[in-house]
């Protein structure tokens, strides 16, 4: 899976570099806390391995997490919402992003992942495959403090 993320950079090389942020309409937001006992009913969840196939978050096949009416709203995903795997066992999978596919479920998203929701006028695929390039993953991951697990830097 991992291997499939060669992004060619050419297409990127003649625009002016913006810092990312500017492109979202609201902070970062890190997702869904819960223990074992909460799987199996409830909410469809995004969780890290979901982001691993392609373009798109797979949803196909999700897991369950029964947790309150007012966790699902502030945590429910939007199409375009943009994922990042916060933590991985990996340095490789920290850092991988996808595109939130529509849906016409509620949806909510792991702790282990970040969402930046996007302007309107911002392409979530365009800007998907970019952070895939060489160059936005090594300033993506440069700050990156491995211990047992690797997280990446919300700033």
């Amino acid at each position: 899976m991992l291997k499939n993320w060669n992004v060619d950079e050419k297409y990127f090389k003649e625009f002016t570099e913006i810092p990312l942020h500017k492109f979202f309409i609201e902070p970062l937001k890190n997702g869904v806390n819960y223990s074992k006992e909460q799987m199996g009913k409830g909410v469809s969840i995004v969780n890290i391995k979901d982001l691993y196939t392609s373009q798109f978050v797979d949803i196909s096949n999700l897991e369950k997490v029964d947790i309150s009416d007012k966790e699902i709203e502030n945590n429910q995903l939007t199409f375009g919402d943009l994922l990042f795997v916060r933590s991985s066992v990996k340095k490789e999978g920290v850092g991988c992003s996808a595109v939130f596919p529509n849906s016409d479920d509620k949806v909510v998203f792991s702790g282990f992942i970040i969402r930046a929701r996007l302007k309107e006028d911002i392409l979530p695929e365009y800007v998907n495959l970019f952070l895939k390039t060489e160059k936005a993953r090594n300033q993506m991951l440069k700050d990156l403090e491995p211990v047992g697990i690797s997280n990446i830097n919300q700033q």
